[in-house]
């Protein structure tokens, strides 16, 4: 009710909402935000967060986040917005909260020589995988292709084992191979219709 009156108050807002389809799945949307947020509160006020808990929270609040995407995405594509319109505005807005951020805990701007060039290479990493994401939401159900993104897990663990020496556990060799059956039974596609390899690469890019 509260978050309805506020819609009410700006008439030109409730009406941009309204015409991208938003209106509707916002308060589910709050709902389940606010409630992640109590829940890790109530940890914190039990004494009983310690950093892998708090990690783990974290975690599933940002996997839940980011598979919402969708959720937002379509809306706007449907109402006429392209591709690089929608992460245009979806990364100026973050920057803006971030800067906000930044600034109440009073966070220094300046970058050293050194952070440049890390901070260009994971930019254009990051910018490319959104992309990557958000285009094969035209070419695949975006439930499937936010199902297969986080494959990237496997991906990590593969790179760690490569590159740096990390042990695979035979755990973790056990859920790379699940993850990787998993893809296999979704290239399948929706009533036997398989998607194109190009379909499957975009999102693998991506993740």
């Amino acid at each position: 009710m509260y978050y309805t009156t506020v819609f009410l108050q700006y008439p030109r807002l409730f009406a941009l909402i309204r015409k991208i389809k938003l209106y509707y799945q916002l308060p589910k949307l709050l709902f389940i935000i606010c409630k992640l947020r109590t829940f890790a509160r109530h940890f914190q006020e039990a004494k009983i967060m310690n950093n892998k808990t708090k990690g783990f929270i974290y975690g599933a609040i940002a996997a839940a986040s980011y598979g919402m995407n969708p959720l937002f995405a379509l809306p706007l594509y449907a109402a006429g917005m392209s591709v690089d319109t929608v992460l245009f505005y979806r990364y100026f807005f973050a920057a803006i909260v971030l800067g906000i951020l930044m600034k109440m805990q009073h966070q220094s701007f300046a970058l050293h020589k050194a952070d440049v060039l890390p901070l260009v290479i994971m930019g254009l990493l990051f910018s490319f995988s959104s992309l990557l994401l958000f285009m094969s939401y035209n070419y695949m159900d975006a439930g499937i292709a936010s199902t297969i993104l986080f494959v990237y897990p496997v991906m990590v663990a593969v790179i760690m084992g490569i590159f740096f020496q990390e042990q695979i556990s035979t755990i973790t060799a056990f859920s790379i191979l699940l993850a990787l059956s998993g893809i296999a039974l979704l290239y399948k596609g929706v009533r036997n219709n398989p998607y194109s390899p190009l379909d499957i690469i975009f999102v693998l890019l991506s993740s």
